[in-house]
């Protein structure tokens, strides 16, 4: 993890065991709550569930570990829900072939990292999970996706509301494909939008979370999407933009959830490489004259890219509300860096975090 202008560094490394971070926020005092998961080396399964926090100066807290019983678990999200009380979604299946019989499973953790009420959804025992996402809206209520692998390899999703106290609401299993969605939100009681990292397509629900209208992100832009809104309608984007055999970052603003009428566009890269957005997501700001973009510079075109012998870096560019981009930072250069996660912090800066691998040793 880096910390932009005072920047400290923190990293996790436990003997024998891999860890991998995908979300992270920032706590009221300063503190940081990352997630991810972790695995003993040289193990496919199982993972567990990991969240970790730091102090305001980067310095390491406490941490924990959790799953289901013989189940992998990993943590796709952290979500403040008020003061310093989070919502803690993972995704789970079982660590033996054919890795079915799985689900979601969300907690709410306090301060403390202490882990309180919990709900398990489960999806049909055939299916192979393959993701989760989620967002809260004002009201205390969780709008969650459940991606997943049906046997003849076609990617479903569930999409189900849930409340303040972990009841489920409503829910409906998304049975057109391809469906996997990277953010979500709920615009409205009547209206829910997701964004499909498959057709790189804007989705709208009506309350029922059946599909009402879809439209084409602009600008060929493609997945790894990072979402930030800066309105109840109106919102921010990263995404991959490769044209010409270029990789670069583009990144838009769109004045509506769905008409992209007037929508900003730029993009940054360097010549001969590949530029990636951070694989969770990497745009944010606390102000919209100082936005922050992330992702990895010269990212192998791999399957895993994190785990190439090849030396990649960090990069942030600090943008105004227009996308024309102030500055740039890169971070890492002597071994593989891969951006998972970018925040903005009250202090005025950001945070990154991803992971690194030594492979030179």
């Amino acid at each position: 993890i880096f910390a932009q202008q005072t920047t400290w560094e923190y990293v996790l490394r436990t003997p024998e065991i891999d860890e991998e971070t995908f979300t992270m926020t920032e706590g009221i005092d300063g503190s940081v709550y990352v997630g991810g998961r972790s695995i003993l080396l040289d193990r496919q399964y199982p993972y567990k569930s990991l969240v970790f926090k730091l102090n305001q100066q980067g310095i390491f807290v406490d941490s924990i570990h959790f799953t289901l019983p013989d189940k992998w678990t990993s943590l796709s999200q952290i979500l403040p829900v008020s003061n310093d009380n989070y919502v803690v979604l993972s995704t789970f299946r079982d660590y033996a072939s054919p890795y079915t019989n799985g689900g979601f499973m969300i907690n709410n953790m306090n301060s403390d990292l202490e882990l309180t009420n919990q709900i398990v959804f489960w999806a049909d025992t055939n299916y192979l999970i393959f993701g989760g996402a989620g967002c809260n809206d004002k009201n205390g209520n969780l709008f969650v996706n459940l991606s997943v692998n049906l046997p003849v390899s076609s990617i479903y999703s569930y999409l189900v509301e849930i409340d303040s106290n972990l009841t489920i609401i409503k829910q409906k299993f998304i049975t057109d494909y391809p469906k996997a969605y990277s953010h979500l939100k709920k615009i409205d009681e009547n209206t829910y939008w997701g964004l499909n990292l498959l057709t790189n397509k804007y989705e709208i629900f009506d309350s029922t979370f059946n599909i009402v209208g879809e439209q084409r992100v602009p600008e060929s832009t493609t997945a790894n999407f990072g979402v930030k809104w800066d309105s109840d309608t109106s919102f921010y984007l990263l995404a991959e933009h490769s044209i010409n055999y270029e990789h670069k970052m583009g990144f838009l603003r769109q004045p509506h959830y769905f008409d992209t009428t007037g929508y900003l566009f730029n993009s940054w890269g360097r010549a001969d490489t590949v530029d990636f957005p951070a694989w969770t997501n990497g745009i944010d700001f606390q102000n919209k004259d100082s936005i922050f973009i992330g992702g990895t510079h010269n990212m192998p075109y791999a399957l895993d890219p994190g785990q190439q012998p090849v030396p990649t870096w960090f990069v942030i560019l600090q943008t105004d509300s227009l996308l024309n981009v102030r500055w740039e930072r890169f971070y890492g250069g002597n071994a593989n860096y891969l951006m998972m996660n970018l925040i903005a912090t009250r202090d005025g800066g950001c945070l990154v975090a991803g992971t690194r691998y030594d492979y030179m040793n």
